[in-house]
């Protein structure tokens, strides 16, 4: 069995920063692992507790009994607390003092609080005085999608390293998935699995897409159809997302660079006669209003009124042009 930082993909840096403190004996007590859902936060978490409670050295070995119970999340050692809905509560943070309290066994003990942005105020507060004077030899490792959702006070007794999205070569490493997948998933192996396996994604990209063409193209009115692709916020954000990387591969093409599966699907013969007519200002605007179009959709603006305003600003420059 191979030690679990051997199987992570991406975070170069950190991860070196990681094993550095490890093999100086210097991790810290707590620290705070920051960056979107999906991009191995947690996998290297697991990989922090096998070095720091393996048998045999400091970077973990991958093969003593303690690293393969750390793997299998099945160690004495070893906490992941998860919230049980929509918040970390007070009784989970008491779960973790209690076992912090309990007679040591291995070389140390890890904590991994999974979703910490959801630890409530009385949750938090309750791990304050635990986080400042830990047991000696555990360690608290607190994954969070927002630095800014944790208290200030848990913020100072902890050190924070941030994750990045993992590139679209780090997804293909990990996992094999229709080509537009890569562009769209956004650095996440986790959104990468969700959209490979739905239908109804690809359905609303295609749909949207078809509403941009007769909306540039004048070939009929969309206000009737807007409603039911953004139902909800993440699709009106899926659909945001999709538009851009549409625009992105016109902008490639242009340039004669390499484009994503956009120009592989029923929307190819119309992307690329658009390409070579349009001018290069529609594209930037269009780009700029879906800009504006996310803020709205996350300052929970009218989303139907939002995208209606976007078509019909795409319908009036086309006109123009």
């Amino acid at each position: 069995m191979a030690r679990i930082l051997d199987q992570v993909s991406g975070h170069g840096d950190v991860l070196k920063t990681l094993q550095r403190a490890l093999s100086e004996k210097r991790f810290p007590a707590t620290s705070i692992f920051v960056g979107a859902s999906g991009i191995g936060k947690k996998r290297i978490a697991l990989g922090m507790a096998q070095a720091l409670i393996c048998e045999q050295n400091s970077v973990g070995c991958g093969n003593c009994p303690s690293c393969q119970r750390i793997e299998n999340q099945q160690s004495e050692s070893l906490l992941i607390v998860e919230p049980e809905s929509t918040q970390l509560k007070v009784e989970q943070s008491r779960q973790v003092i209690r076992f912090v309290s309990l007679r040591q066994i291995g070389r140390a003990r890890v904590v991994i609080i999974d979703g910490a942005e959801r630890l409530n105020a009385a949750a938090s507060n309750s791990l304050l005085k635990t986080l400042e004077e830990p047991p000696e030899q555990s360690y608290f490792i607190l994954i969070s999608k927002s630095i800014a959702a944790l208290l200030p006070t848990i913020r100072s007794r902890a050190q924070t390293f941030r994750f990045s999205p993992l590139s679209p070569a780090e997804i293909k490493e990990i996992g094999d998935f229709p080509d537009w997948v890569y562009d769209s998933c956004g650095g996440s192996m986790e959104q990468a699995e969700v959209l490979s396996g739905s239908g109804e994604l690809l359905e609303l990209r295609n749909a949207g897409l078809a509403l941009l063409r007769k909306a540039l193209c004048a070939e009929a009115s969309v206000y009737g159809e807007v409603k039911d692709l953004v139902k909800d916020k993440e699709s009106a954000l899926f659909l945001i997302q999709s538009i851009r990387l549409w625009v992105r591969d016109l902008f490639r093409s242009r340039s004669g660079g390499q484009t994503s599966a956009m120009f592989g699907d029923e929307h190819t013969s119309w992307s690329k006669k658009f390409v070579l007519e349009a001018d290069i200002d529609v594209l930037n605007r269009i780009w700029g209003w879906t800009i504006q179009l996310e803020r709205d959709v996350l300052g929970n603006v009218d989303r139907q009124l939002s995208f209606e305003n976007f078509f019909l600003s795409c319908a009036r420059h086309a006109a123009k042009t």
